[in-house]
C-alpha cells in the first residue's frame, strides 16, 4: 500500500470516546464495534487475551497511564499494514515491553519523572527497566506456557520467545533496529508503537504534566513541536506508515487540544 493512502485506511483516535482509565476498556469493546480489541485477540490469538491480563497489574508504573493500552492499540493497526509481521512475536513485545518499570523502587521511579534530574539518572534507569523487564517477561510467558504453545502450532516457540526477550532487552537503547534479523520487522514495529504513544493527546499531557515539576512548565503545543523534530531525525521509526501515522495522530491531539480548552 502506498504511504499517502493510508489516510484513506486510518481512523485516528476518538478522545470523546476514549477512556482514560488505563485498564484496556478501549481495545476491550465488544467484536462488532472494532477489530482492533482484545476480545479479537481471545478469538483469534487466545494468548494474547490471557498475556494482556497476567501483564496488567505491572503495566503503566511510570506515571504514564494509559501507555500500555496505546501501544497495543497501536501495535493491533500496525499489524493491518504490515502483513509481514509474525503477530505472536510483536504483540508479546508491546505488551511487555515496560513492565520492568513495575520491578523498581517508588523512589527510583520518581527520579524519572523529575524533570530537574532527569538526565542526570534517565540511562541508569531505561538499563534498569529493560533488565528487569525481561526477567519478568520471561517468567509471565513461562508461566502461560508460550513456548510449547507455540510449538503447537508448528513454530519454534523457543526461538519465538527468545525474539521476544531480545526485543524487550534494549527496545529503550538499542542503536537501530533488527534490520538484518529474520524477525526484524516485529521489533521495528514494536518499537514504532511505543513512540507513536508520544504523539497522542494523552502521551503529550503526560510530559506537559511531569514538567510541572521543572522550571519551565511546557505547554502541549510545545511539546507536539518536541516531538514532531524527533520524528522528523532519520531513522527515528522504522516503517513510513508509523511515520504517516504519527502525522494523522498528532494534528488529531492538536485538534482536540483547542477544542477542550
Amino acid at each position: 500500500m502506498n504511504v499517502k493512502e493510508i489516510s484513506k485506511y486510518y481512523q485516528p483516535i476518538d478522545y470523546s470516546k476514549w477512556d482514560s482509565s488505563g485498564k484496556g476498556k478501549n481495545i476491550l469493546p465488544k467484536l462488532e464495534d472494532t477489530i482492533y480489541s482484545i476480545k479479537e485477540m481471545d478469538e483469534k490469538n487466545p494468548f494474547e487475551g490471557e498475556l494482556w491480563r497476567a501483564a496488567l497489574p505491572f503495566q503503566d508504573k511510570r506515571d504514564d497511564k494509559g501507555h500500555a493500552e496505546i501501544t497495543a492499540y497501536f501495535g493491533l493497526r500496525l499489524l493491518r499494514f504490515h502483513p509481514e509481521a509474525t503477530r505472536e512475536i510483536m504483540m508479546p513485545s508491546i505488551i511487555l515491553h515496560d513492565i520492568g518499570w513495575s520491578q523498581l523502587a517508588e523512589e527510583e521511579r520518581a527520579l524519572f519523572a523529575d524533570y530537574k534530574i532527569r538526565k542526570i539518572y534517565e540511562p541508569i534507569l531505561r538499563d534498569r527497566h529493560q533488565v528487569l523487564g525481561r526477567e519478568l517477561a520471561e517468567k509471565i510467558l513461562k508461566s502461560l506456557d508460550y513456548a510449547g504453545r507455540i510449538n503447537e502450532a508448528g513454530w519454534n516457540g523457543e526461538k519465538y520467545q527468545n525474539h521476544i526477550l531480545e526485543i524487550i532487552s534494549q527496545h529503550d537503547t538499542r542503536p537501530g533496529f533488527f534490520s538484518l534479523s529474520d524477525f526484524g520487522v516485529n521489533d521495528g514495529l514494536m518499537r514504532d508503537a511505543d513512540k507513536l504513544w508520544r504523539v497522542t493527546y494523552i502521551g503529550m499531557m503526560t510530559e506537559v504534566e511531569r514538567s510541572k515539576m521543572s522550571d519551565k512548565p511546557k505547554t502541549l503545543e510545545e511539546e507536539a513541536e518536541k516531538t514532531t523534530k524527533s520524528f522528523q531525525k532519520p531513522g527515528f521509526l522504522y516503517s513510513p506508515i508509523s511515520a504517516e501515522m504519527a502525522r494523522i495522530e498528532l494534528e488529531n491531539a492538536l485538534s482536540y487540544h483547542k477544542v477542550k480548552r
